[in-house]
């Protein structure tokens, strides 16, 4: 059995961008930002299911173009171990990734752009990321020992932000469908 990384939940849609509360349910769930984890996490209703709210599944099912562009296994396969360099033309479909406000977390690291939103970050293998993410985790850890006694809008958060070149692209998302997220990017950059 695996634990999700985070519980999203639409917040807003507008033609082509996406507005998704992000929320950080175990240490394991970083904010991280590239065009792969966009598309994981846009991909996710159909893999892993949608819901109303906790428990009330969302009905009919999810459906959409984006479904038969790209399988649940690729995007797995390619969070793992990197994304093909033949495949990339598949996620620059994904024009702009971004994080907006973020909620309960005090220690984030990146300064963010001059529009306000968080595109960047330290990667895996940057020699600071041993030592931000410790700093982080210092201030978080607390919060995430409390976990199963906290309601969500305290766990650590942040509205993520996803631009993409064709509206029929989030065709699927529903303001306010929500699920349960295992979206990672290792070659993605994290914002600690």
């Amino acid at each position: 059995m695996s634990s999700p990384l985070y519980s999203i939940t639409v917040s807003a849609l507008r033609l082509d961008v996406a507005h998704l509360d992000v929320r950080s349910v175990c240490e394991a769930g970083c904010f991280t930002v590239s065009r792969l984890f966009a598309a994981h996490v846009l991909y996710e209703p159909f893999s892993v299911g949608a819901f109303r709210r906790p428990g009330v599944v969302w009905r009919p099912e999810p459906d959409g173009p984006l479904r038969r562009r790209f399988t649940a296994a690729e995007l797995c396969d390619w969070a793992g171990s990197g994304v093909p360099g033949r495949e990339e033309s598949r996620l620059a479909f994904v024009r702009d990734v971004a994080y907006g406000p973020i909620h309960n977390v005090p220690v984030l690291r990146a300064p963010p752009d001059a529009d306000g939103l968080h595109r960047t970050g330290i990667r895996f293998g940057d020699p600071r990321f041993r030592a931000a993410a410790k700093a982080f985790h210092a201030v978080l850890d607390p919060i995430y020992s409390q976990a199963d006694r906290l309601p969500l809008s305290r766990m650590p958060g942040a509205v993520l932000r996803i631009q993409v070149d064709e509206p029929k692209w989030l065709s699927h998302l529903v303001v306010g469908m929500l699920w349960d997220s295992y979206a990672f990017d290792d070659e993605g950059a994290i914002l600690y």
